[in-house]
C-alpha cells in the first residue's frame, strides 16, 4: 500500500498527483477499500516534494464569476517560469486560459510575450475547444492588447475585457497557482528543473481533478437501470476520461 500512496502522489499521469492528502486517500482507498486517511499522511511525509511544499492557507476577498455556458467565457494570464527557461528549451511563459463554466484549463508555453506568439497559442486553444469563446477576460498587457491578438479576436468576433479591479479575473490567478505549485512539487521529486516533457500530464490531471466550482457536463449516457428503488444513469462526463464515469441519479440530469 505504501508504493501505490508514492505512486498517486509522484506520478504526473494520476489527477491526484502533487495535491493533496486527501486527494491522494480517496484515489488510493479505490485499491485499499481499508486505506486510512492517517496512513497517507504518514506516508507522504517521506516525500521531499510534499513535505517542502506544504501550503500556507489564506483567504482574500475574490469577486464570484459566472458564465452562461460551456466555453462562453475564458480567463487568461500569462504564468512566469523564466527562472526554469534555460531546461525548457526557452520557454519563458506558459499561456494559461481557463474555462469559467468547466473550469477546464489550457496551458500553452511561450517563449516570449511577443503578440504574434500569444495570438498563434490562443488560436490553437480555439481549435482543441472546437468553438471560439465570446469573451476573454484578461490584465490590461501588451501581451493581450496588441494588433495580432485583436486581429484574431476581431476575426473570431470575440470580445477582449479586463476588469478594473484589485479582485479581478480570481479563477485564473487560482488555476496559475495550482499549475505552478504541481510543476514545484513535480520538479522537487525529480530534483530537476525540465518539466516542459510532461506539462500536458500535468495539465490533463489538473482537468481530471474534482473543482467544486465547476459545473459537469454529461458527454453521453452510458446505461439506465434501477439502483436500490432508484432509477439512475451511468454516464461519461464531457473532457473526462472513462475512469472518471459514474452513477448519477436521473433526476440530477438536466435537459437530457
Amino acid at each position: 500500500m505504501e508504493a501505490a500512496i508514492k505512486d498517486a502522489w509522484t506520478n504526473e499521469k494520476h489527477p491526484c498527483a502533487f495535491t493533496s492528502v486527501d486527494s491522494v486517500y480517496k484515489f488510493v482507498k479505490r485499491r485499499f477499500p481499508r486505506c486510512k486517511l492517517e496512513q497517507v499522511e504518514k506516508t507522504l511525509q517521506d516525500l521531499e516534494s510534499f513535505t517542502l511544499h506544504r501550503p500556507n492557507v489564506s483567504r482574500f476577498p475574490r469577486r464570484a464569476t459566472r458564465s452562461i455556458g460551456m466555453y462562453c467565457d475564458l480567463q487568461a494570464d500569462l504564468a512566469d517560469m523564466s527562472k526554469y527557461k534555460s531546461k525548457n528549451d526557452g520557454v519563458t511563459f506558459l499561456l494559461n486560459v481557463i474555462d469559467i463554466y468547466t473550469r477546464r484549463i489550457f496551458v500553452k508555453p511561450l517563449k516570449s510575450k511577443h503578440g504574434i506568439g500569444v495570438a498563434k497559442a490562443f488560436q490553437e486553444i480555439f481549435n482543441e475547444m472546437s468553438t471560439p469563446p465570446l469573451t476573454v477576460y484578461s490584465d490590461d498587457g501588451k501581451e493581450f492588447y496588441n494588433a495580432n491578438v485583436k486581429r484574431l479576436f476581431d476575426k473570431l468576433h470575440i470580445k477582449l475585457a479586463s476588469p478594473k479591479s484589485e479582485i479581478k479575473c480570481a479563477v485564473i490567478e487560482r488555476a496559475n497557482r495550482t499549475l505552478k505549485t504541481r510543476l514545484a512539487k513535480y520538479m522537487t521529486e525529480k530534483y530537476n528543473h525540465r518539466y516542459i516533457d510532461v506539462l500536458p500530464k500535468i495539465v490533463k490531471g489538473i482537468n481530471n481533478s474534482f473543482n467544486r466550482d465547476a459545473v459537469y457536463r454529461v458527454e453521453t449516457v452510458l446505461r439506465t437501470e434501477m439502483r436500490n428503488g432508484r432509477r439512475q444513469h451511468f454516464v461519461k462526463w464531457d473532457g473526462y476520461d472513462s475512469s472518471h464515469n459514474s452513477w448519477i441519479d436521473a433526476n440530477a440530469l438536466l435537459n437530457l
